[in-house]
């Protein structure tokens, strides 16, 4: 434990290999302001500051940046492993903007690919390592995705995020990607998130959208099935193990 736990805090987690990454961070409260960078760069470097995180790895602000807005923290992380697929976090941590494009979350420089999956694996192994069981895989309820379909648009999601699917040349830049919903989360725990996202996102760029226990799991289970079911989809679904099918 006190070896990993040297990996993650040695490297901080934060610094940067930006060269490997395949697309860049999205900053949509950059992009909203149209033409900032070319009216008024420093504001446009000052806000960059604050969303990208720079303090986390340089120590003070610079002048003129006392008060500029909160800091922002990453999600906490005590029961990640409760909340997020471990395939998914593995993925996450060894490239951030292939598991996720558009994300703020720096790729970490950790050695040659082998010592890279080597130590990927370790810190992965110390998150689970904080408890919470894995998420528990539960189909799409097709009534529940169509009731979370209309939410999306109704409840605010629109207004941040391009609807799951999208082309990438159609998507806004004013939007946030919401990458692969269902190869990180079940069900349940992205209907536990969307129901308060300050819990673990305590900087609140995503903001709570004061939704009921009922339209959180609506809207989770449209997310997760892509927002878009196939048409004329019947199925059933059961939960058990056994050693041949029924």
């Amino acid at each position: 434990m006190v070896a990993v736990l040297g990996i993650v805090l040695g490297w901080g987690c934060i610094a940067c290999d930006c060269a490997r990454a395949e697309t860049s961070a999205v900053v949509p409260a950059l992009e909203r302001r149209d033409g900032l960078f070319e009216h008024n760069p420093a504001e446009a470097g000052r806000l960059l500051l604050v969303e990208l995180n720079c303090v986390a790895c340089h120590a003070g602000m610079p002048a003129g940046m006392e008060g500029f807005g909160q800091r922002r923290e990453g999600p906490d992380l005590s029961d990640v492993a409760g909340r997020v697929r471990l395939d998914y976090l593995r993925a996450m941590i060894a490239d951030p903007q292939h598991a996720k494009p558009g994300t703020p979350m720096p790729r970490v420089p950790l050695g040659d690919d082998g010592q890279r999956q080597q130590q990927v694996d370790a810190i992965v192994h110390f998150l689970a390592s904080g408890g919470g069981a894995p998420p528990v895989d539960q189909m799409p309820d097709r009534q529940a995705a169509e009731r979370g379909r209309r939410l999306f648009t109704e409840v605010g999601c629109a207004a941040c995020h391009d609807r799951p699917g999208i082309a990438p040349a159609q998507r806004l830049a004013t939007s946030f990607p919401l990458g692969n919903l269902g190869a990180k989360y079940s069900v349940p725990t992205l209907a536990r998130f969307l129901h308060d996202p300050l819990a673990v996102r305590h900087s609140g760029r995503m903001p709570s959208l004061k939704l009921s226990e009922q339209e959180s799991r609506d809207l989770a289970n449209a997310l997760v099935a892509g927002l878009e079911l196939p048409p004329n989809l019947d199925y059933r679904a059961y939960q058990g193990r056994w050693d041949k099918l029924p």
